[in-house]
Order: C-alpha cells, then sequence, then structure tokens
C-alpha cells in the first residue's frame, strides 16, 4: 500500500509515519508539506515525475500556501484522480469543518490526537480498513472516540 501524507507539520508527520512503520504491514509513506506540492505528486510533475499513485491520501487541513481544502477541491475536480481515498486528519474539532470536507469529497475526517497513545490508536484504526472500500468507511465525527 502507498499513502500520501500531506501536513505542514514535522511533528506530526513524523508520528503518523513512525506509528505506520511499526505495522506488520507497513505502508509505504510518501510525505509532502501543502496541496500544491501533493497535486504535483499525484499528477507526476517536476521532481514527482515516477512518484506512484498514492492508495490513499491523508490529509491536514491547516496548511500555508495551498490547505486541505483548497487541495481537496481540485483533486476531486481532477477525473483520473478524483476517486484517490482521502482522510482528512485535523487539529479542528469543528462540525463545520467536518461537514465541510465530507461536502468536498473527503472519505473520513479524524480530529489529531493529542497523545502519543492516541496518535498510535489512530493509526491502528485506520490501518484495520480495507483500503479498496474506503468509500464505505464509517466517519468518526470530530472528537469521536475511535473504539
Amino acid at each position: 500500500m502507498h499513502i500520501l501524507l500531506v501536513d505542514d507539520s514535522r511533528d506530526d508527520a513524523s508520528l503518523i509515519r513512525d506509528f505506520l512503520a511499526e505495522e506488520k504491514e507497513a505502508p509505504e509513506v510518501q510525505w509532502v508539506t501543502d496541496g500544491r506540492e501533493a497535486l504535483s505528486y499525484i499528477a507526476q510533475e517536476g521532481k514527482y515525475i515516477d512518484a506512484k499513485r498514492p492508495d490513499i491520501i491523508l490529509l491536514d487541513l491547516a496548511m500555508p500556501r495551498f490547505g486541505g481544502y483548497e487541495m481537496l477541491k481540485e483533486l476531486r475536480q481532477i477525473g483520473p484522480y478524483a476517486t484517490i481515498p482521502v482522510i482528512v486528519l485535523s487539529t479542528s474539532h469543528s462540525p463545520t469543518d467536518y461537514n465541510n470536507c465530507l461536502e468536498l469529497g473527503a472519505n473520513g475526517f479524524f480530529s489529531k490526537p493529542s497523545t502519543l497513545q492516541g496518535y498510535e490508536d489512530l493509526v491502528q484504526h485506520l490501518m484495520g480498513f480495507e483500503f479498496p472500500r474506503l468509500a464505505q468507511l464509517s466517519i468518526a465525527r470530530p472528537g469521536e472516540d475511535l473504539h
């Protein structure tokens, strides 16, 4: 499995990548720091000419330059890439952000945890899904417990 992680926070990205690496069938993870770079990666432009198409995108909302909303909106308008599952990981606990992401075509929305155990639980929760079926994923509302 190939995951594209889009997050401007080095700390959050490191935690997610580290916990993914501990999984039994650890996915390959590529990290980019904003939505524009993610779209270049997906379209195999510039330095990403040899990039693999991601099986899933983990997307932060609040990023400088080109944030998660903009990236999600544009991604869903590009025919060959519109079906890539996107899970939003955000510091937001706002029902408005949750609803807006779903309206833009996100397949899931999870508030970022505040503890190491929370990140580990989140990654285990995400890895428990059969990714080809992500379009049918039951969405966790902001602040909702994953268990």
